[in-house]
């Protein structure tokens, strides 16, 4: 198994297929699952080829078996992506199958970045993950802490000090592998309407 910074820019290379295909399957429940696969896929060539994200995989046999995906600046991430890459990939969203849910939940996570929240004392950081899953085949091995330490040292490479992180209320699993991994719980929060999430921050 090797853990590598993935940035191809061949949008049809399956990895990025295969990353689609994890997210599913590890958030079932969650908005960007119902956007469909080739929605997801796309969305993760974006998130490998912009200058304000990373994606890192690990790869065995050829096959992705987890991924990592951290922004350097999330409000300029977003506003990147919006100007150049939404709109192409705009017709692989099921919309009428989603109806109303897509353009509320949709309002809601755009808006996100660009909230003042950096005028508050709630601010954290510009840099967060983004995504990070591992097959349920490969969980409990290790490969969570592999791939969390090898993007933390490519972030360091950026100076970027703090780590924001954002998980589910109910993902306790989660949460306790970023307590163990050092990151310290600040506060909540709530993204979609009535649905909290717990706020982390690590210190690079």
């Amino acid at each position: 198994m090797e853990v590598i910074l993935f940035d191809c820019q061949d949008k049809s290379h399956p990895f990025y297929l295969q990353c689609a295909e994890i997210h599913q399957k590890e958030i079932p429940n969650g908005f960007l699952s119902k956007l469909g696969l080739n929605f997801l896929a796309s969305l993760y060539y974006s998130f490998s080829r912009s200058q304000h994200s990373f994606l890192m995989l690990a790869v065995e046999n050829n096959e992705v078996v987890g991924f990592i995906v951290i922004s350097i600046n999330t409000k300029k991430f977003f506003t990147w992506y919006l100007m150049s890459e939404f709109l192409m990939n705009f017709y692989k969203i099921p919309i009428l199958r989603l109806g109303s849910l897509f353009f509320k939940n949709s309002y809601d996570i755009l808006k996100y970045p660009f909230t003042k929240e950096k005028e508050t004392e709630s601010f954290v950081s510009n840099s967060e993950i983004f995504n990070f899953c591992v097959h349920r085949s490969f969980q409990d091995r290790g490969l969570g802490t592999i791939l969390f330490n090898s993007a933390i040292e490519r972030l360091k490479s950026f100076n970027v000090k703090r780590l924001k992180i954002v998980t589910g209320k109910e993902q306790e699993k989660a949460q306790k592998f970023y307590k163990k991994n050092g990151a310290n719980f600040l506060h909540m929060i709530t993204v979609h309407e009535e649905e909290k999430s717990m706020v982390f921050v690590l210190n690079l």
